[in-house]
């Protein structure tokens, strides 16, 4: 396969796993809060605010920083992320020796990995991928073998 549809490949897969990690890696707190900044927001534009309104308000306050759900959320986040880096850093690893890109071509497909994460919002996710790609994709590479002229 040439080089510039592996690039292409690349491009996609790093952008749909990119994408679905963004996803995967969300911390589990996230819909409480949701509720609770649109309720505040709503509420915050209203005349007069009844007493139930201001109860719910309260409830998902206490909710959201009740120190069972805050070790909840943390154990959650690091059995995501443990999930996560087991399944990706290999797949790192298999792609780059796989695809056997030239030296430039490791490069640009690294660089490509690690603008894909960085829009999902994952800087420091993006420069273990890229660098982890790159060092696979170097190590794949037979290294050339000098003819003596003996």
């Amino acid at each position: 396969m040439k080089q510039t549809y592996k690039l292409i490949l690349i491009t996609l897969i790093s952008a749909l796993f990119s994408y679905s990690s963004s996803i995967f890696l969300q911390e589990t707190s996230t819909a409480s809060m949701q509720e609770y900044e649109s309720l505040y927001h709503q509420l915050k534009q209203k005349q007069e605010i009844s007493s139930v309104e201001k109860e719910r308000l309260e409830q998902l306050f206490k909710k959201i920083n009740s120190a069972e759900n805050i070790k909840t959320a943390i154990t959650q986040d690091i059995i995501k992320h443990i999930i996560f880096f087991a399944l990706f850093i290999p797949a790192l690893i298999f792609g780059g020796r796989y695809a056997k890109l030239d030296k430039d071509t490791s490069l640009y497909a690294s660089g490509i990995i690690f603008l894909a994460f960085i829009i999902s919002g994952a800087v420091i996710i993006s420069a273990i991928a890229g660098t982890v790609f790159f060092f696979a994709s170097h190590a794949a590479r037979q290294p050339v073998k000098a003819t003596s002229p003996d």
